[in-house]
């Protein structure tokens, strides 16, 4: 009895302290047109934590998404996102550093690295924004696309297929396909 309690302890522990090494958040921020230096009211901000867990498999440990959670920028283009509470009780497992995306419909998308337009190459932050968004209070610049090619390249993001994970991005997405496809031809997200 005292060897299971002893090694329940230790797994506890050892989960605890793995998942304390993750950043949590809050997470708060502006974000602003790029040329006007307006608010962008309706941006869709959202973090995703990912799940890595060291399996016995030969290909490696293996990622499993943990958690999502998003917010819309208010009529100030202003964001805040609690404090994430999740944890894994896994000792196999860690929660890595989450991920940030922010899409609004006619604007580049942050991180750029969704998707390659040129547009997008005079963002700000262009360069550590993930340490920006981190910090918190960041001023992010989104630039407009201009173009509906831009547009539709911009519009390439694709999020699980599960609308109940990614409620205010799969809704941003499809205002934004109504805009481009309005004869209701539209490309399967």
């Amino acid at each position: 009895m005292k060897t299971i309690f002893l090694s329940l302890m230790i797994i506890v522990l050892f989960a605890a302290t793995t998942c304390a090494e993750f950043i949590r958040g809050p997470f708060s921020g502006k974000v602003i047109d790029l040329e006007t230096k307006e608010p962008i009211e309706g941006a869709v901000v959202v973090v995703i934590w990912w799940k890595r867990v060291i399996t016995g498999s030969p290909g490696g440990p293996t990622t499993y998404l943990q958690d999502i959670k998003e917010t819309l920028t208010d009529k100030n283009g202003k964001y805040y996102m609690e404090e994430y509470k999740g944890f894994t009780i896994n000792p196999l497992a860690t929660i890595k550093n989450p991920e940030f995306l922010i899409y609004k419909p006619g604007y580049c998308v942050l991180p750029e690295s969704f998707v390659d337009i040129p547009a997008c190459d005079n963002m700000k932050p262009r360069t550590n924004y993930y340490d920006a968004l981190v910090k918190g209070g960041t001023l992010i610049e989104l630039p407009r696309l201009k173009t509906r090619e831009e547009r539709l390249r911009a519009n390439m993001i694709s999020p699980t297929d599960n609308n109940k994970e990614w409620p205010l991005l799969h809704k941003a997405l499809d205002e934004e396909n109504k805009l481009l496809w309005p004869t209701g031809i539209r490309r399967k997200q």
